[in-house]
Formats: C-alpha cells, sequence, structure tokens
C-alpha cells in the first residue's frame, strides 16, 4: 500500500501485531482479518509453492488456508504466535494437496507448462531457493525455509511442521549437510 492510499482505520490496523489483529478479526472484525491476509498472503503462498511447485496449486491452498483460519478462529490462542498457528493449517492443506496428486499419479509439474508466475516466483527465491525445494524434502525444505527465509525460531517452526524442537533442529542440520553437499555456494551451481 502506498502511504496516500491509506486512510485512519488502514493506519491504525498496521500498527497491531498479528496476534492483535486476529483476536480483532475472533471478534468479527472483517477489516482486522483482510489486513491479515494482505500483510501475511505472500509469505504463505511462498511457503506452500516450496511444496506444490506451482504457483496456481500455491494460491489456491494459500485461499483455502486463509479461509480454514477464518473459520477456525475461535481455536486460535492470541496469547501464541500467529504465524506457527497459519502455517500447521497451510502444510496440512499442502500435504493433503500432495496426497490427492499422488494419488493421481500427477506428482511432477511440467515444465512445458510452466506459467510466467511460475518463472517471476523462482526468480523472486533466488536460485538457492530454487535448488534447495529441488534438493530437500517438503518438510526439509519448509524448515530451512521458515528458518532462513522468514526468520522463524526453531520453536515456532516445529509447531508449524507438527515436530518437536529437537526434531526440527536435526531437519535443519541434515537439510543444511545435503545442501553444502550438493551445490557449490559460490558458483550456486550442482557439484559435480
Amino acid at each position: 500500500m502506498s502511504p496516500e492510499r491509506l486512510d485512519e482505520s488502514d493506519v491504525e490496523t498496521l500498527a497491531h501485531t498479528d496476534e492483535q489483529l486476529a483476536r480483532h478479526a475472533a471478534s468479527g472484525d472483517l477489516h482486522a482479518f483482510e489486513q491479515l491476509v494482505r500483510r501475511r498472503r505472500r509469505t504463505i503462498v511462498r511457503f506452500l509453492y516450496g511444496f506444490t511447485k506451482s504457483t496456481t496449486d500455491a494460491e489456491d491452498i494459500c485461499q483455502e488456508t486463509f479461509l480454514r483460519a477464518y473459520r477456525k478462529l475461535d481455536r486460535y490462542d492470541p496469547g501464541k504466535p500467529f504465524m506457527p498457528w497459519l502455517y500447521v493449517i497451510a502444510r496440512r492443506l499442502a500435504l493433503n494437496h500432495l496426497r490427492k496428486l499422488n494419488r493421481k499419479g500427477e506428482t511432477e509439474l511440467n515444465a512445458d507448462y510452466a506459467s510466467s508466475e511460475e518463472n517471476d516466483l523462482r526468480n523472486d527465491l533466488g536460485a538457492i531457493w530454487h535448488s534447495a525445494k529441488s534438493l530437500l524434502s517438503p518438510d526439509s525444505f519448509a524448515a530451512i525455509h521458515l528458518h532462513y527465509g522468514e526468520d522463524m525460531p526453531i520453536k515456532e517452526i516445529a509447531q508449524a511442521l507438527g515436530k518437536t524442537v529437537t526434531a526440527t533442529k536435526v531437519i535443519l542440520y541434515r537439510a543444511r549437510k545435503k545442501l553444502a553437499e550438493k551445490i557449490d555456494f559460490e558458483t550456486l551451481e550442482p557439484k559435480a
């Protein structure tokens, strides 16, 4: 949003934390929930893209994530961080989507049909994220992305992945080790 387009309610809402906005939305403030969606939509789409490798699927699952979150706001504990709770919903929906695709035998996205949006998103994430997505499992990529891309604490990543803190640390360690073995970080090319 550009500053000249903000009205008083937008300025007031932008000053709120995600947790405060969620609390307001739970008590019926639709504007607060709209602000949450605007604030976090892109982050959730990037997170979901790591699972789906498809912008269209990531966008669809993101929309479903926010719909489910809105319907379940009464279950959200405002004393805890909002984003891990939202990531849990997004991750579960992404895994359900992947299971459906696996049942249908549609696990790979045909590169010939990749849209320019997918190419733009891939460029936004950069070569390192693209390599990490192709080398790591969905949970490993999610952990790496949340820790380094979103600067999320390990405890919150563990909540989002439904793992213990120790298991999350192991996932991060193994993911870093695998990336170090497979990628030359000076050239960002695969190692021979």
